[in-house]
């Protein structure tokens, strides 16, 4: 399994010429921009939109749920159970998001940057900046408001994804370094 993995990388590294390079440095800031874009429009929207659309995620989810358990569910139960959870989705969709532009961020960095704890470094003041302007922006929308603990849910979330980046480019560095030897 190691040698396909390696041959696949390797296959990959051989690959990209310096124009691809090019290429893939203006997709990869693409996806960073149009991510910041997505979640500049999820704030955007007035309080009663973003809590029906959260709403209406966290009620799918139950439903989903509902349908693994064998007892019958009331409508009643499921909007009861929503109600519940629904700031917890939201909660979660704080870091979730920023967990992804974490990634992008780091991903793009790492072209630029040749020591990663600095890439890592950027990465993260990148999205912290950009949370903490996302939630200064809210002030500016009916029925938002800047939370200090959004802002903190978003940082963790960043924290998370610089982490699970770090991991996998560890993991994949092994890999290439293991089918180095193998040869």
């Amino acid at each position: 399994m190691i040698l396909i993995v390696g041959r696949v990388i390797k296959l990959g590294e051989q690959m990209i010429t310096p124009r691809n390079r090019k290429v893939i440095r203006v997709f990869v800031w693409m996806a960073v921009a149009l991510w910041m874009l997505f979640i500049f429009f999820l704030s955007s929207q007035p309080a009663w939109v973003s809590n029906g659309l959260s709403k209406s995620v966290t009620r799918a989810a139950v439903k989903a749920v509902e349908k693994t358990d064998s007892s019958n569910s009331s409508i009643k139960k499921i909007e009861k159970q929503v109600a519940g959870l629904n700031n917890t989705v939201r909660k979660y969709a704080h870091a979730s998001v920023y967990l992804v532009l974490a990634v992008l961020v780091s991903i793009a960095f790492k072209r630029y940057v040749s020591k990663p704890r600095v890439a890592m470094i950027f990465s993260f003041l990148i999205c912290a900046l950009f949370a903490a302007s996302d939630e200064f922006h809210q002030l500016f929308i009916s029925g938002r408001s800047p939370e200090l603990f959004d802002f903190a849910l978003d940082c963790a979330g960043a924290a998370i994804g610089l982490l699970l980046s770090a991991l996998a480019s560890g993991v994949l560095s092994n890999l290439r370094s293991k089918t180095a030897v193998v040869k």
